[in-house]
């Protein structure tokens, strides 16, 4: 995972195209979530979001974890399998 997370980073920094960044920050927001770190995933989500805003799979994800008012483990597992077929 560390050599995925290294490539989209890569992408974040190198890379003209705010599709292809907006793409980095919506793995990397899936990533982050599936380590249940909600915070960081939501900042990498509006990243996304904010540089495409087309890209209304990403949009869902983002809508949905602010939906999460006060996020258990449950109704974190359960968001990420009904999320992890868009990654």
């Amino acid at each position: 995972m560390v050599s995925v997370r290294r490539e989209w980073v890569r992408i974040l920094i190198e890379d003209p195209c705010e599709q292809n960044r907006s793409r980095a920050h919506a793995q990397l927001g899936h990533l982050e979530l599936s380590s249940e770190n909600v915070d960081k995933a939501k900042l990498h989500f509006q990243e996304a979001v904010e540089l495409d805003p087309t890209d209304e799979q990403t949009a869902e994800v983002l809508r949905s974890l602010e939906q999460l008012h006060a996020p258990t483990q449950s109704r974190i597992g359960r968001l990420w399998s009904s999320i992890r077929g868009h990654a």
